[in-house]
């Protein structure tokens, strides 16, 4: 058995049955393995590689099994990139191959048709980010001061409402993201909740996959993927800790404007929780977030620099 025909092998052991592809001479010990097992692996030839990594992100998104594609190195590799892309975007269950060429001929004048995939997507280590944000130690405080008022004012958990429509574009200020954002550093572009337990993590929901890369690299706490009635996710969390008939505050977007949460996400929660006491707590996270750490401060003074 070669490494063509252990490929194959994993993928029927796996129930995939079906592939896109455009032949190159990269990976023709993957073709032949295929070729003898065509009774019960089907491979649909394309004309150009970003139609089979179409093909592959359409198949995967339709049967939600994985979406599976063969290229060759270098420009192969490049055609299909925007395929990948679309299956990153859109959460796709999706597996690109693409041939390589002999490990003796890496660092010689084949080189540059290798490399391509990697450069266009280049691996993550887990918590990398291209972008400054608050320390760990700075959102750690914020969810101890969080956890006190909460406390203070006996609540078992908090949901933090965040939209980024109607008020929340006020000025592109984006205000009725500020809460939700102060616990999780995500802003969704349409709505989000951070479910913030009295113990335990917090969690921060959300239906907007296509954003899924930028939220997964940028929220500080765990994130679930939801429908798009997130409220009623979030209600069935609650049921989860026994909380239906505890103390829940609903944090809106601002007190500013006397925003809270939309009526409809207000009567799903009395509708799933009709034994819970829900509290207006918007001022809680306003109480807290007035109250600046010196590395606040510091971040503050920083953005002076860029406006004098």
């Amino acid at each position: 058995m070669n490494g063509g025909d252990a490929l194959v092998a994993t993928l029927l052991a796996h129930g995939v049955d079906t592939g896109f592809c455009v032949p190159g001479e990269s990976y023709l010990a993957v073709l032949e393995a295929l070729r003898r097992e065509r009774a019960r692996f089907r491979l649909l030839t394309c004309r150009h590689e970003a139609g089979a990594a179409f093909a592959a992100e359409a198949y995967g998104k339709l049967t939600r099994g994985p979406g599976i594609a063969f290229v060759t190195r270098g420009p192969g590799a490049t055609n299909a990139a925007i395929g990948v892309h679309t299956a990153a975007q859109d959460s796709t269950p999706m597996v690109l191959f693409v041939g390589q060429v002999g490990i003796t001929n890496i660092d010689g004048e084949n080189r540059g048709s290798h490399v391509v995939a990697n450069e266009q997507y280049p691996l993550r280590t887990e918590g990398q980010a291209d972008f400054a944000r608050f320390s760990e130690g700075e959102y750690a405080r914020r969810h101890a001061a969080v956890r006190r008022e909460m406390a203070a004012r006996g609540l078992d958990a908090l949901i933090v409402w965040g939209e980024s429509s109607g008020w929340g574009e006020l000025s592109g200020a984006r205000v009725g993201m500020a809460n939700a954002r102060y616990l999780s550093n995500f802003a969704d572009q349409l709505r989000e909740y951070v479910f913030f337990p009295r113990d335990g993590d917090p969690v921060l929901f959300t239906f907007s996959r296509s954003h899924s890369m930028c939220a997964r690299d940028i929220s500080v706490i765990p994130i679930e993927y939801t429908r798009a009635d997130i409220a009623l996710s979030v209600a069935e969390r609650i049921k989860e800790r026994g909380w239906q008939a505890g103390r829940i505050g609903l944090a809106g977007a601002t007190t500013i404007f006397g925003q809270s949460l939309p009526a409809d996400q207000y009567e799903r929660f009395r509708e799933e929780l009709p034994d819970a006491e829900l509290v207006v707590a918007t001022d809680l996270l306003e109480t807290v977030r007035a109250r600046k750490s010196d590395e606040e401060i510091n971040w503050i003074a920083r953005a002076t620099d860029f406006t004098d």
